[in-house]
Parts: C-alpha cells; sequence; structure tokens
C-alpha cells in the first residue's frame, strides 16, 4: 500500500502542471517537479541541495525569506504556511515575474519538517487583467468622448444612458435627461416623430436610418438618427440603442451648394459674371449668356471671334500678355478679387488657365471668374467631415471591415488588424480565407453571400472554438453600393461579447442553483410539519413490536414476531436518519465512529439501489480510530457520493456494482472512506472542474452543480480532503480525515438512572392507538395505568387525583403539552415535577425552542423499551424518589 502510495504521488507530483519544489528546514531543495525545472529554467540536478532562495527568490527579498523561515522553524507564527500568497519569483536568467505561492508544511516518518511550495506563474493572468481594463477604458472613452450623440432608452422611450454629447446637443446636461423621454427636449410634433420610429423599430425588429430635424431651445439640428434593436438572451428586444450624428452643418453645406450650383446656372445663362474658352489663335470657342449680353449680342455669334474684335486694344493686349503667359509656363493665372451681390459682399476668382486637348497639348485657354465663398466653406466642412470619420473607424473598439464582391478587403480599422494579428495593409486585397481561423472564414462567407443576395442587412450572434478559448461575437453585415449604385459589397461590424455570455451563463447556473435550494428549503419545512403525522403511527407499530415479541418469546410466532420488530426497527432509523439531515442546526463536531455512520448512508440508500438494480458491497476496517466530525454533515457527503454514483450506473449495461470501504493511512494519520463505482468514469477535462460550484453535466433539472462543491467544501473544514480516482473502470471518491483533528469534547455528567417507582401513571396522547401501547409498556413496568386522548381530560383527572408519572404528547388539539405543563406548574406543582414528554415533533422549531426551554425529560417517538426506561428513572429522580 505505501509503495503504491508514493508511486501515486510520484506520479502527481511529475505531471502537475504547477511549479512544485519541496524544502527542508534550512530551505535546501530536496526535491523539483519537471513544472518548476520550465518555470525557472533549472534541471532537477542543479536545483537539489542548493538553497531555494539563491534559486527562485530574487535578490531584494532573500533577507526576508531566510529571516521569516528561520522565525517560524524557531516557533514563530506562521505568515505564509497554509496560505495563497502572491509574490514575485525569480528565473535562472534573473528575470523577475508575478507568482502565486501555496505553502505547506508536513513531517516526514521519520518526524523531520518539510515545506512543499505550489508556485504558479501569474504572468499571462497579469497580462489579461491589464488588457481587459484597458479595452474596458477605452469602450468608455469611446462611448464618453464620441463626437455623435449615444444614448440607451427603455421600449417606452425613457432615457437609461446618455453620452455627454447628447447633452450638449440638447442643450441639457446627460444627467438631466435620464428617465425622461423626447417631449423634453423637442417640440411635440418632432417628439411624436421620434415616438413612431421607435414603434418601428420594436415591431421590426430592424435599424432604422433616418434623417430629422429638431428645434432644440430655439435653435434648428439636423441629425442623422441610426436606431437599433438590443435583444436580451431570450431575443426579446429590450432598449432602443440610438446614434445621432449632427449633419446640421453639412446640410447647411449641401444647401449652399445647391445654391451654388443654382448661381453657376445662372452664372452661365444670366448671372453678371464670365465664363469662356478659347482657341490656340485666341478665338471665342464657348461663352455664356453674360459674356455675350456684355457685347449686346448672343453666345453663338461670339464663337469665333477674339477679344481684340470686342475690347479696347489696351486690354485686349492685356489679356494677350496673360495668354502668352499661360501656354509658356502651362500654369493658371488666378486673381482673387471681391464683388458685390445681391446678397452681399462676396469672395471670388479669376481664374485662366490652360486648357489640354484629347493629346494632352495645350490648345485652349479658359476663363472663369467664380463665387467661391459657400463652395469653399462647404469643402472646409466636408474634409473635416471625413477626418471625424476615419478617426472614428480606427479607433473604435469595434471590428470594421469593407469588402467587394469576392470577399476581398478593401477597408479594415485598426482594432479589426488587432483581432486577426496582423497590419492593415496585410490584410487589404485579402480574403478571410487567407487571413481569419478557417471556422471565422467559412461561416462569414456564407453570412455574407446571404446578405448580399437579399440586399438587406442581418445581425448574428456567433461562436466560435479558437486556440484563446469559445469567443462570442455579434456580427451585423449590411450591402454597400459601389460608385454605380450595385450592391456588390459587404460592410461589417464586428462586436466581442464573450465576457457579457460568459457572465449570462454563470448567472443561469447561480439561478438553477438557487431554485434547488429553494426546493431543499420547501423539503425541510415539509419534513417538518410530516415528522409528527408519521412518528404517531410508526411509533405505534414500534411499540406493538417489541411487545408482540416480548409476549410471542417462547412460542411458534418467536421468530415472525422478531423479524416483525427488527422491520419495524428498521424504519424507525430511516425516518430519525431524515430527520435528522433536516435539522437546521450548527455543526457539531463530535468523535465519531466512520463505519456506523457509513453503514447508515447505505442503509438510506438501500432502497434506491436495489430498485436500479445496483449492487453494494461493503468493507470496513476494524479497530478503526474515532474522527472529530459533525454527524449529520458527513453522512449527507456520503449520501451525495452514492446517489452520484447511482447515477452514473443509470446507463450502464452490465452488472452494477458499487463498493464502499474504510481503512487507515497510519503515513497519513488519516481515516479513508471510498465510494467506487463500476460505471463509465469521468472524462479528464471535466474530472478538473467537478468540485468548481454550480459545474454540472446532468441534464437541466437533474442536477444543480452543487452537491460535489458542497461535499468537497464539508470534507475540508474538518481538516481532510475528498479526492476523485478516475479509471477506465469507473470512478472512486476517497474522503480522508484526520485522526484527532479536535480534542473531545467534554461529555455531560451521566445521568443517574434510579428505579423507577411503582405508582399510578397517567399517558395524555390524542392518538388512541399509540397511548394504548405507551401505557402497556407502562404496565408491564408496574405502573397503574390511566389513558387520556386530549390536555383537558388531562387537567380534568389532575384536578381530582394524584399521579406519580405522567407521560404527555407534546402537540394536542385542544390543550397541548405546553399548556398542561404551565397549568400543573400552577396548580399542582408537585405533579409538574413528575411530567415528561414522548413526541414526534423534535423538527419544529417551536417545539425544539420549548423543550430547551423548558428542562423536561422527554423521548422521540417511535421509542423503546429502553428509552421508557431512561425516561421513567429520569423522572423518578426528578420527583426526590
Amino acid at each position: 500500500m505505501a509503495e503504491d502510495t508514493e508511486a501515486m504521488l510520484a506520479s502527481v507530483f511529475a505531471a502537475s502542471l504547477d511549479c512544485i519544489v519541496v524544502i527542508d528546514e534550512q530551505g535546501i531543495v530536496l526535491e523539483f517537479n519537471p513544472a518548476a525545472e520550465a518555470a525557472f529554467g533549472y534541471s532537477r540536478e542543479e536545483a537539489l541541495g542548493s538553497p531555494i532562495a539563491e534559486l527562485i527568490v530574487p535578490p531584494h527579498h532573500r533577507h526576508a525569506h531566510d529571516s521569516g523561515l528561520a522565525r517560524y522553524v524557531g516557533g514563530g507564527e506562521p505568515r505564509v504556511v497554509g496560505k495563497r500568497v502572491n509574490v514575485q519569483a525569480m528565473r535562472s536568467d534573473g528575470s523577475i515575474f508575478p507568482a502565486e505561492l501555496a505553502l505547506t508544511e508536513a513531517r516526514t516518518p521519520s518526524g523531520k519538517r518539510i515545506f512543499t511550495a505550489s508556485v504558479r506563474d501569474l504572468t499571462e493572468q497579469r497580462e489579461t487583467e491589464d488588457s481587459l481594463r484597458e479595452s474596458e477604458a477605452r469602450l468608455e472613452a469611446f462611448f464618453k468622448h464620441a463626437p455623435a450623440a449615444m444614448y440607451l432608452k427603455s421600449t417606452d422611450g425613457r432615457y437609461e444612458r446618455v453620452n455627454d454629447y447628447t447633452g450638449t446637443m440638447m442643450g441639457q446636461p446627460a444627467s438631466v435627461l435620464i428617465g425622461g423621454d423626447a417631449r423634453n427636449v423637442v417640440r411635440a410634433d418632432e417628439a411624436d416623430e421620434v415616438t413612431e420610429l421607435d414603434r418601428q423599430v420594436l415591431e421590426t425588429g430592424q435599424p432604422l436610418v433616418t434623417e430629422q430635424t429638431f428645434h432644440i431651445r430655439d435653435r434648428v439640428t439636423h441629425v442623422v438618427s441610426t436606431r437599433f434593436p438590443i435583444r436580451d438572451l431570450h431575443g426579446e428586444i429590450t432598449h432602443i440603442g440610438v446614434v445621432l450624428i449632427d449633419v446640421t452643418d453639412r446640410v447647411e453645406a449641401e444647401r449652399k451648394l445647391r445654391d451654388s450650383e443654382a448661381k453657376l446656372t445662372g452664372f452661365l445663362d444670366h448671372a453678371p459674371a464670365a465664363m469662356y474658352l478659347k482657341d490656340e489663335d485666341g478665338r471665342f470657342v464657348l461663352v455664356n449668356r453674360f459674356l455675350a449680353d456684355r457685347f449686346e449680342t448672343t453666345p453663338e455669334a461670339l464663337i469665333g471671334l477674339r477679344p481684340m474684335d470686342l475690347i479696347d486694344p489696351a486690354a485686349a493686349e492685356e489679356l494677350a500678355r496673360t495668354d502668352r503667359l499661360i501656354r509658356e509656363t502651362g500654369e493658371p493665372q488666378i486673381r482673387e478679387s471681391e464683388f458685390k451681390t445681391s446678397i452681399g459682399l462676396r469672395s471670388g476668382l479669376s481664374i485662366r488657365f490652360p486648357v489640354k486637348d484629347e493629346d494632352g497639348a495645350h490648345r485652349y485657354i479658359g476663363g472663369v471668374i467664380l463665387d467661391t465663398t459657400d463652395r469653399i466653406a462647404a469643402e472646409r466642412r466636408l474634409r473635416a467631415s471625413e477626418a471625424r470619420l476615419a478617426a472614428f473607424m480606427q479607433h473604435a473598439p469595434l471590428t470594421m471591415f469593407l469588402k467587394d464582391a469576392e470577399g476581398r478587403y478593401l477597408l479594415v480599422n485598426q482594432q479589426a488588424a488587432t483581432n486577426l494579428g496582423l497590419s492593415i495593409d496585410q490584410i487589404i486585397g485579402k480574403t478571410a480565407e487567407e487571413v481569419a481561423p478557417p471556422e471565422v472564414a467559412i461561416a462569414g462567407s456564407a453570412l455574407e453571400r446571404d446578405v448580399l443576395a437579399a440586399g438587406i442587412p442581418r445581425t448574428d450572434e456567433q461562436v466560435f472554438d479558437l486556440a484563446v478559448g469559445r469567443v462570442y461575437g455579434l456580427n451585423t453585415r449590411f450591402p454597400v453600393p459601389d460608385e454605380t449604385g450595385a450592391l456588390t459589397q459587404i460592410g461589417g461590424v464586428y462586436v466581442d461579447i464573450t465576457a457579457q455570455k460568459v457572465a449570462e451563463e454563470a448567472l443561469i447556473r447561480s439561478r438553477e442553483a438557487l431554485v434547488q435550494s429553494e426546493k431543499l428549503t420547501a423539503l425541510g419545512s415539509l419534513l417538518a410539519g410530516v415528522s409528527h403525522e408519521l412518528n404517531n403511527p410508526l411509533a405505534v407499530v414500534v411499540g406493538e413490536a417489541i411487545l408482540l415479541e416480548e409476549d410471542a418469546e417462547d412460542t411458534p410466532f418467536a421468530a415472525s414476531a422478531r423479524r416483525i420488530r427488527k422491520s419495524a426497527d428498521r424504519c424507525s432509523r430511516i425516518v430519525q436518519t431524515f430527520l435528522a439531515m433536516a435539522r437546521q442546526r450548527p455543526p457539531e463536531r463530535v468523535r465519531l465512529d466512520v463505519e456506523s455512520v457509513a453503514r447508515a448512508a447505505v442503509e438510506l440508500t438501500h432502497y434506491g439501489m436495489r430498485s436500479n438494480g445496483i449492487r453494494v458491497s461493503t468493507e470496513f476496517e476494524a479497530g478503526l480510530p474515532p474522527v472529530a466530525a459533525d454527524n449529520d454533515q458527513l453522512h449527507q457527503v456520503l449520501v451525495n457520493l452514492l446517489i452520484n454514483a447511482q447515477q452514473a450506473l443509470q446507463e450502464v449495461d452490465k452488472v452494477r456494482e458499487i463498493r464502499v470501504s474504510t481503512h487507515y493511512n497510519p503515513e497519513k494519520e488519516r481515516v479513508c472512506i471510498k465510494v467506487a463505482d463500476n460505471g463509465p468514469g469521468i472524462p479528464p477535462d471535466i474530472a478538473r472542474r467537478i468540485f468548481e460550484p454550480f459545474f454540472t453535466t446532468k441534464p437541466q433539472g437533474a442536477g444543480t452543480g452543487i452537491g460535489l462543491s458542497f461535499s468537497h467544501g464539508v470534507i475540508e473544514a474538518h481538516g481532510g480532503n475528498l479526492l476523485l480516482e478516475n479509471s477506465e473502470e469507473g470512478a472512486t471518491f476517497l474522503i480522508e480525515l484526520p485522526v484527532n483533528a479536535a480534542p473531545e469534547a467534554t461529555a455531560p455528567p451521566p445521568v443517574t438512572k434510579t428505579p423507577a417507582r411503582v405508582g399510578k401513571a397517567m399517558v395524555v396522547d390524542d392518538e388512541p392507538e399509540l397511548a394504548d401501547s405507551l401505557a402497556r409498556f407502562l404496565e408491564r413496568e408496574g405502573y397503574g395505568c390511566t389513558v387520556v386522548n386530549s390536555g383537558r381530560e388531562a387537567i380534568e383527572l389532575a384536578t381530582a387525583q394524584e399521579f406519580d408519572i405522567i407521560l404527555s404528547d407534546l402537540r394536542m388539539p385542544d390543550v397541548d403539552g405546553p399548556t398542561l405543563l404551565k397549568w400543573l406548574a400552577a396548580n399542582r406543582p408537585r405533579m409538574a415535577s413528575r411530567l415528561g414528554y414522548v413526541t414526534g415533533d423534535t423538527l419544529g422549531p417551536a417545539a425544539v425552542r420549548f423543550l430547551g426551554d423548558a428542562g423536561r425529560p422527554f423521548i422521540e417517538k417511535p421509542f423503546s423499551r429502553q428509552s421508557i426506561r431512561d425516561l421513567l428513572a429520569e423522572l423518578a429522580g426528578d420527583s426526590g424518589g
């Protein structure tokens, strides 16, 4: 056994994913597992015999390490031993990294103290946590600083979350908007329009993009609004998300641009501005109406003429010099000027420029005077808007992309490149199959074909099992027209919702566990109510079985009576076990015989095992030392393990077996309990998580995932271990409990059993059959018995007669046991000291409280010959007999 244990420990030591280092009292390395070799860069041969401080403790911590070890070995209080702490560790190359240290102490068979350090590298965890915080900060910063109004609305139109830009646009602080609706911000007719748009989103479940005009505090604001539904896990729309982009400047610029275009048309035909085109000989080939009007002719009449034919020679010569300069330099000549119009002073450009023919030769000279005031302003605003859009895409913590019809990337933002681990230049022109994981590329291609075919956007929630783990995402894809208006491009926005999904799944598991806990609480309350009704008839069965066995002694019916009495006792033990599990009381550590607890758990689950065709065998080592444990908690742990084993064997198509055994491990000084089955065993990937709270592989409704977690916590609280020994032949759960883990509780002084004094007795119970059985017991003890079936009858008899013993039920319909005691104490105090209770209600809180306060002796139903004798002796002692 010791060799097997050593081999098992060596195997666990070698296979551990954590660094395990064993040292002696002087800090010298005694063992150094493979994980430690990989983490710290020392071979086992290099590490063995070296001081641990020189190997893995950073220089600035070595003095504290050495002094702390010396202090503890010298008898000081533990500061690290038995705890998990975060420390700094050092590799062989001198690099320092964060680590989690768990240090435990043990003694060798020779009594030497050794220390085992389990070290886990936290570098990746810290980096992940830092990245998460940075990502969350960027998302919050985006929402706060985005140059667009963003907010969430409830389905009844009330603002729930609003960014600062929204407040600026609405002319109110963002906090003031929370809880209000559109009527608090815009005109009533505009608020009605908002309500209608929200209704469309709620009814269609589709995003909606519109242009709107609002009058906010005497200011006209034009916006492009994007509304989209936000759904919960069940697909129900819970909120409406809104993004408003203020396009007031753009709308104004477009208005001015249209005005400018109208002016251009007017310029060509009516406006007082000249436009012309001249050939190499200086002849007009194009003139506008204004120029023609200047010469009191038609544009057609000016074609073919030269300036010298129309204006004075000096002006014509100035024009000719400018034309020659343009032809020689090939550069336009621009003159800025201002001119008055009907709407005021405007800026304008007089531009003369060379015009090339189809062969690229400078054959023409054009001339135009333009009013550039509005156009230049519009162009400036347009450039600013494009810059903001580019900055939005590149800095948004969302994946954004644009693809052509063949799936090649035309545009990606930085977040998309970061997710793929490439640069933007490495992605442009490639397909998803060339740059993304295969499962992501395949799923995306199919959806994008559907979007192009249907010509409408769609949003899909997708999940992928990647190298980094399971990833959830919300991917919106939409068709984008090309310059011809054809839908030949695909746009996409991807949001990583992994953290949200993980949190939602954990919440669902937590809720399921809470429902199961409430069911167990309800079951405990039900047991409290049923216990009295169940124990009364059972007490009759047990009592009559005992009397029948005594009466049938030395008769042909003795064996039958003995079997009836044993079955009745078994029923009594099962009921008492259920009630003990249902009692809500603080854990009580007492010295326990492990075998008796194990036998009780096997007996309790006997029927379920037998009905499922499961053979349960036991092998209990004799002479096991007692352990200090809570009987009910240990019993519940064993029942949990037996029921888990029973469920694991449900689908096994062979002889189903469960083996319960106990033995003593002298090396660990622990009593061990094993529950083994020959079922399918537990897969390794699941075995690592079976003790996690709420983790279960059972179908919904069949398990909560708290049974093994609870059991593991109970055993650890007792200073022991609950381990899984998995194999191809089934699963074995091993419980290890320390011997003498706590000092034996001082037992209360034994009650002196004074022989009962024979006399008159009164039995009070509202169950006639039970009262009669109890009376027959008392008569065989030598008492003359009077039986009454209510507390009221008992008071009437006690008023007129004297009784040496009164045995009463606790709960009765008219006058109950507590009321009877109160009456006796006030009217017949001598008989009050002779009152004892025989009750089946020790689970109800009121009954427990009364029995504790009253201090009267009592026994539980079902009763036995010995329990009645002990009660009579205690009553005789209380009454001075």
